[in-house]
């Protein structure tokens, strides 16, 4: 069975469960279910010390027990299916009980004494299933339910239970009706029972196991003592994973070949500036010059810290060496240094808005490329296309049943030196920047109402809603703005640029939120392995007049809803998480949202239309 490399990063991964034509299975982790074992030697490491760093924050974080001075993070590429044939990722039936849907029982498989429903009487499987049912708990244990010991169960008032004993292996489904309370599970042999809905509603035992740390045809491992309750879940429900994705975007100066090979060896770098500035104080000749910078890269290449490939393309700059200058100038300041999600997006936003002025500085090969030359500004606004844009997405750590409460379970194959290696893709698409200098909002009541969240900020205890907790600049009304203006806009350009809304992807900026009038824009951009990443469809419409019917067509559909007028009733106050937002007018899938579909207000965007001034 084969899964895309984005379908693996976005929605699957190790502890996913996928149906397969003969029985569910789940992925199995890079520790234990990958084949060659050292596979890490035959796929292409993506050297990006921004995105090794943020990932090193984020390990940090949730693993107390590591020492952060030896700990090290690096980011692998999934490999094509055409490139790695001998690299195996695998999956496995974690279950035991089955459900037989023609004589209604549930039974237990067993290698040696049952392969079958006792009425079947196969040699092997015949019409049983895996029953859908399972059990997980927050910290990400997920095993069978222990039917055998939950039927047998019996609570009195006060809480207290026994277990009677008996060891049937096989139970009666009873459905009278599709309801939970319904469905009774009655022993074969003692005549105990219990509904779906009893189950439901029980604290089951965890019993501490990991199913896709497990080897592939291997016993069940359980691999820790857990003391968080377990409860019932469907097997396919969309809590039981809840990946976690963190995506950046490659900007200068990693925003071409020579900028990322560089910015992949802050020691060599620093080396070649020295370099550098002795030749330019006429300490040293042209001659020096070279050698000093030969002698860099070939001391990089016998230490292995880059390629033979990247050595190549580094010679071919011989001859201009100092025109590196402005690369390894920047690649001074990220020594040592240790980003934040506020410094990624702060990164981004300000090559963004420098490269729709004046364009990008590149060499070589291109990560990135913005096209100053067809900006459109106006106003308070300006709107510029992204021909090239490179995003590198890495699929950090699952959760759970609840995002919030549950501890992440790390997505990554550990090196023998103790090397977290985590899985990525690196992929091409093209977008638009809009942006605005200032984001100027008239002081209205719904104003107002998210100015005062806020400031009372701290009434917000959910983590997981925010990508910075310590900010939270969801809740300023700036980035509502924006962001509500984003999901009409992805919604209208679906409709222009032969996209469907689901491939869309927005990433909203914001900057100065302490101040009245903060900065900020956006990037709708996509970004996908086929050929519709980079057809032109969005770049094409950076032209003034398709972009002014593209906006008037934003600003009709802001102004109706198929569930108005309950939907522009709904006023936000502090404790909400939308204010006029529903699934007909501003909500968009989940692929291109950023933001769970929160922090969305037609009624502030519609009573700052005049920031669209120019473009109506």
């Amino acid at each position: 069975m084969k899964i895309r490399r984005s379908q693996f990063i976005r929605t699957y991964g190790p502890g996913a469960i996928i149906e397969t034509p003969k029985t569910p299975a789940i992925i199995l982790s890079f520790d234990s279910g990958v084949q060659p074992s050292d596979f890490l030697k035959k796929v292409y490491i993506i050297k990006d010390p921004v995105l090794e760093s943020y990932l090193k924050s984020i390990v940090k974080k949730y693993k107390s027990d590591i020492d952060p001075k030896n700990l090290k993070v690096k980011i692998f590429e999934l490999p094509f299916s055409s490139e790695t044939q001998d690299i195996r990722l695998f999956a496995k039936n974690f279950q035991k009980w089955y459900l037989c849907p023609e004589h209604k029982i549930l039974w237990k498989y067993d290698f040696n004494h049952q392969k079958d429903c006792p009425e079947c009487k196969g040699e092997n499987l015949t019409k049983s299933s895996p029953v859908r049912f399972i059990q997980a708990c927050e910290d990400g244990h997920l095993d069978d339910i222990q039917w055998d010991v939950e039927v047998h169960t019996i609570y009195n008032k006060n809480g207290e239970f026994f277990i009677n004993k008996c060891d049937s292996k096989s139970f009666k489904w009873k459905g009278l009706g599709t309801g939970t309370a319904e469905t009774k599970i009655e022993c074969s042999k003692c005549g105990k029972s219990i509904t779906l809905s009893d189950l439901y509603n029980r604290k089951l035992k965890c019993t501490g196991r990991f199913p896709e740390k497990e080897k592939p045809k291997k016993k069940e491992l359980k691999t820790e003592e857990c003391k968080k309750n377990a409860n019932v879940v469907l097997r396919m429900a969309s809590n039981l994973r809840i990946p976690e994705v963190e995506s950046i975007f490659m900007v200068w100066p990693r925003s071409d070949e020579i900028g990322s090979i560089l910015a992949s060896n802050i020691a060599m770098s620093a080396e070649i500036l020295k370099v550098i500035e002795l030749y330019e104080q006429g300490l040293i000749n042209k001659e020096t010059l070279k050698t000093g910078f030969m002698s860099s890269i070939e001391k990089a290449k016998n230490e292995k810290n880059i390629s033979e490939k990247e050595y190549d393309i580094l010679i071919k700059n011989q001859n201009n060496i100092e025109a590196l200058k402005p690369y390894l100038e920047e690649m001074k300041k990220m020594e040592r240094k240790e980003y934040s999600y506020r410094d990624i997006i702060d990164m981004e936003y300000r090559n963004l808005k420098e490269g729709a002025v004046s364009g990008v500085l590149e060499t070589g090969r291109k990560y990135l490329e913005i096209n100053p030359s067809k900006r459109i500004s106006k106003k308070h606004m300006s709107v510029t296309p992204i021909d090239i844009l490179t995003v590198i997405e890495t699929q950090v750590a699952y959760r759970r049943l609840d995002i919030d409460k549950g501890n992440p379970v790390f997505v990554h194959k550990e090196g023998d030196d103790g090397t977290y290696y985590f899985p990525s893709i690196m992929i091409n698409g093209e977008g638009i920047f809009f942006n605005f200098g200032n984001i100027i909002l008239n002081e209205t009541h719904t104003y107002h109402s998210w100015l005062d969240a806020f400031n009372n900020k701290n009434k917000y205890e959910q983590q997981f809603l925010f990508k910075i907790n310590q900010e939270k600049y969801e809740l300023h009304p700036g980035f509502v703005f924006l962001h509500t203006f984003s999901h009409l806009l992805i919604k209208v350009l679906s409709l222009y640029s032969g996209y469907p809304a689901t491939s869309i992807r927005e990433k909203v900026y914001i900057t100065d939120i302490t101040s009245k009038n903060p900065s900020g824009g956006i990037v709708l951009y996509t970004a996908t392995e086929d050929e519709g990443g980079a057809l032109g469809g969005l770049v094409s419409l950076v032209e003034e007049e398709r972009m002014k019917k593209i906006l008037n067509r934003v600003i009709n559909i802001s102004h109706t809803c198929s569930n108005d007028p309950v939907c522009t009733e709904n006023r936000f106050t502090t404790g909400k998480y939308a204010g006029a937002s529903c699934y007909s007018c501003t909500a968009i899938s989940e692929t291109s949202c950023d933001h769970r579909n929160l922090w969305l207000d037609r009624n502030l965007f519609n009573e700052n239309i005049n920031l669209l001034e120019g473009w109506l």
